[in-house]
């Protein structure tokens, strides 16, 4: 397979950082600073919604951003009916495009979409978004997935993905898929989720080698025991994040929902394209304490920084923070943190944002249910070059 062309726009991006890094040995280390905050949506949406909730964003090929999220209807449960929502910046994320509905759920369906995973296809141009449907209350949950053919500006109609077979439920994300860049199977798109319910939970991943046509479901980390009530303590690998590092590697942190060994991340590699997790990697990291909830990751390979977002709180979803590591995820340093919001928070997912270097997005829930709202957060990592 070829490799992939970027557009120019991005070409150009990644050439000015490389004519600009040092020759000598060493490395970038980053000192971040929020810069701006903003808030996209809140419960006050003209869709008659409870709560906005499950907020993903991604850059489009040119750098534009596009972020969605799911207004809740009803109770504002995960089972309620919804509407997706889409906001879209031209500058950078200073300011944004208004609300535009993606798609609603029927008044009439028995259950509502969940929200979901969302991908750029740099060959193609194309945004993909991956949703499950029904997966609280239907006995056959269904997956969807919607096209964007100009960078999110309009969207065309689900298809549905026949990737269900004996799991039940695939739940992508929330947050981001990707698309491989490097050896074994450049171009592939790949979503990651998990199964939906506690029984039926486990890390599922769903990929395609030709750009969304068809799919096939690869990665399989079920829960243990598999398909029974499962209890605190026990192995249930839940809704996760993927990013690939420069070496072809898939690295995921997963929500560890009942706390298997401890309130923390678990983390895993994939070292043949997100066809199965490498058993000896799996690792629950206690230095990124989780209470049970999605969290945001992304590489940035031409720093060598992997940065992560989550609410860092054993018992509670407060405390949302930025952590990052040096080494690909190898060790995070208490140190390498920045504490965004010490309050209520949520999920989150984060972005970089290509026309702009050494700057990146972050979209997480703020506030209490009663009053929760989804903030874009702007950081300033001020990377420098550090001498070994």
């Amino acid at each position: 397979m070829e490799a992939i062309r970027l557009p120019t726009i991005v070409l150009m991006a990644v050439s000015i950082f490389a004519d600009t890094a040092p020759t000598v040995e060493g490395r970038y280390v980053i000192d971040p600073v929020v810069e701006r905050e903003m808030e996209l949506w809140s419960d006050a949406n003209d869709v008659e919604s409870t709560l906005t909730r499950t907020p993903i964003i991604i850059p489009s090929v040119t750098g534009k951003l596009v972020a969605l999220s799911a207004a809740r209807r009803g109770n504002g449960g995960d089972g309620s009916l919804k509407v997706m929502l889409s906001r879209r910046s031209h500058d950078n994320g200073n300011t944004w495009d208004p609300t535009v509905v993606v798609l609603e759920d029927l008044r009439s369906s028995p259950g509502g979409m969940n929200l979901g995973a969302v991908l750029t296809d740099h060959m193609t141009g194309e945004i993909m978004v991956v949703y499950s449907h029904c997966a609280h209350d239907c006995e056959i949950p269904k997956t969807y997935l919607i096209k964007s053919k100009d960078e999110g500006e309009t969207w065309g109609n689900p298809v549905e993905l026949n990737v269900t077979k004996d799991i039940k439920v695939f739940a992508p994300g929330p947050g981001h898929g990707i698309q491989k860049k490097h050896k074994p199977h450049i171009g592939r798109l790949i979503f990651c989720g998990h199964g939906g319910t506690i029984s039926l939970d486990g890390v599922f991943c769903i990929c395609s080698d030709d750009h969304g046509e068809t799919w096939t479901r690869y990665i399989d980390l079920p829960s243990i025991p598999f398909g029974h009530t499962n209890k605190e303590g026990e192995l249930a690998p839940d809704e996760n994040q993927v990013v690939e590092l420069k070496n072809g590697s898939l690295l995921f942190t997963i929500r560890n929902q009942l706390h298997y060994k401890a309130a923390a991340r678990i983390f895993a590699l994939s070292d043949n394209g997100g066809e199965t997790i490498n058993l000896k990697s799996i690792q629950i990291n206690e230095r990124m304490p989780d209470s049970g909830v999605d969290s945001g990751m992304i590489y940035l390979e031409g720093y060598n920084l992997l940065l992560h977002s989550n609410p860092f709180n054993k018992a509670s979803r407060i405390n949302m923070t930025l952590s990052w590591s040096y080494d690909e995820g190898a060790t995070w340093r208490w140190s390498d943190h920045l504490n965004i919001w010490p309050g209520s928070s949520g999920y989150s997912c984060l972005t970089p944002i290509p026309n702009h270097p050494g700057y990146v997005g972050l979209l997480f829930e703020k506030g209490a249910d009663d009053k929760k709202f989804v903030s874009f957060i702007i950081i300033n990592l001020r990377p420098k070059w550090q001498k070994d």
